[in-house]
């Protein structure tokens, strides 16, 4: 073999290696639910592979369904045990919102006009999962995932 095929044959192969060092991740159709059949409106949703000290998140619709992405948005979870925790912050930020009075001068022009265009309602307190769920050493979920497509229904407690 000549020198310029033996270094041709070194370059395609070390341009053959330089893949993506990211795991494979799998699909995860997720959906979260109290017992009474409710599901939470909001929030994000965060698995942890220990194993490989990867996350996987997902932000969780109006309906409590889910999907996660570990690299970018919705890709799913690398295969293995993952703990699970809930993240509702906003919900914590409007309550504190509430304790806020704000005065207006009715005088000026459109003071009684609703400056909340478009806002959602705050959410009940039915519709907000236990705080032990925003913490991993806390929450008691935890799913595995498998390789291929994953459907995930978990049980919540109410806040």
């Amino acid at each position: 073999m000549g020198f310029k095929r033996l270094i041709l044959l070194a370059l395609f192969t070390m341009a053959v290696g330089c893949g993506s060092d990211h795991l494979p991740t799998h699909p995860i159709q997720g959906q979260l639910r109290f017992p009474d059949g409710t599901a939470p409106k909001m929030g994000t949703i965060e698995l942890f592979n220990a194993e490989h000290k990867l996350n996987a998140r997902g932000k969780i619709q109006s309906d409590g369904s889910f999907t996660v992405g570990t690299y970018e948005q919705g890709d799913g979870a690398v295969a293995g045990k993952h703990s699970v925790a809930i993240i509702q912050l906003m919900a914590h930020s409007l309550r504190a919102k509430r304790e806020v009075v704000i005065e207006v001068d009715e005088s000026e022009g459109d003071a009684g006009h609703d400056h909340d265009h478009d806002q959602d309602e705050e959410p009940s307190d039915m519709e907000m999962v236990h705080p032990r769920y925003a913490d991993y050493r806390t929450s008691d979920l935890s799913v595995e995932i498998k390789p291929g497509n994953n459907e995930i229904t978990l049980e919540l407690d109410h806040r």
